[in-house]
């Protein structure tokens, strides 16, 4: 049976400085060496060399690097910008302007998502109302099923949230433009590997059409998804 010591014993033959003569006669120089390491304290390395491939519990980013996985931890953040125009032509109803899909790294994530973009509304110069109004909203598609996250449909909905149009003084048609921006947290229960689609949603409340990042103006639309460790 192999004896194991703390400290390398200097009391012993020779051969005991090759890695051979201490792997046959570990008990004799007081030190064993296997291909597998245990240790019940903090390892600290200034490098990783390999893959990982084998490390037991291990997550990735999508760039293949190994990071930490506690709760709390950004495990990736996924970007996209949008210059189209989009339109909603119905009232009290969220619509979808763009979609970015998100392979989880971990199971059961928090999502943190925060999408923006500049809506315009035209207001009639003959609407009894001086002003229009607009929200941001999001929903998430996973495997064919999708579940809305924020932005509630109807008359008593939250699509009224941003005034994204209002009259000059003289009554004349307006088409003031608003910031759009509403980020919220979605706690996910898929398992890793899991593709979940983003959808980052549009709605207008008094008037339509709503046109989110008008074209001819240079505006771009943006959405964040943050994926965090649960």
């Amino acid at each position: 049976m192999t004896i194991y010591h703390t400290y390398i014993d200097d009391n012993v033959g020779l051969g005991s400085s090759t890695i051979a003569g201490i792997q046959t006669n570990g008990s004799t120089y007081g030190v064993g060496i296997s291909s597998n390491g245990y240790f019940s304290g903090i390892v600290t390395a200034s490098s990783f060399v390999g893959d990982g491939a084998k490390i037991t519990g291990r997550i990735l980013n999508s760039s293949g690097n190994t990071i930490l996985n506690q709760t709390g931890s950004i495990l990736q953040v996924v970007y996209e910008e949008n210059t189209s125009q989009f339109v909603v032509n119905i009232l009290q109803s969220y619509q979808v302007y763009y979609s970015v899909n998100v392979t989880a790294i971990a199971d059961n994530s928090k999502y943190f998502l925060n999408g923006f973009f500049t809506g315009f509304v035209i207001i009639p110069a003959a609407s009894p109302t001086n002003y229009a109004r607009s929200n941001i909203g999001y929903s998430v598609t996973i495997s064919g099923s999708t579940t809305r996250i924020l932005g509630v449909d109807g008359v008593n909905g939250d699509s009224w949230s941003v005034a994204s149009g209002a009259k000059d003084a003289t009554g004349a048609i307006g088409i003031t433009g608003a910031l759009h921006n509403r980020p919220v947290i979605y706690t996910s229960t898929a398992p890793a590997g899991t593709v979940l689609t983003f959808n980052l949603l549009a709605a207008c409340y008094d008037y339509q059409p709503l046109n989110a990042t008008l074209t001819g103006y240079g505006q771009k639309s943006a959405f964040t998804i943050m994926e965090i460790s649960a």
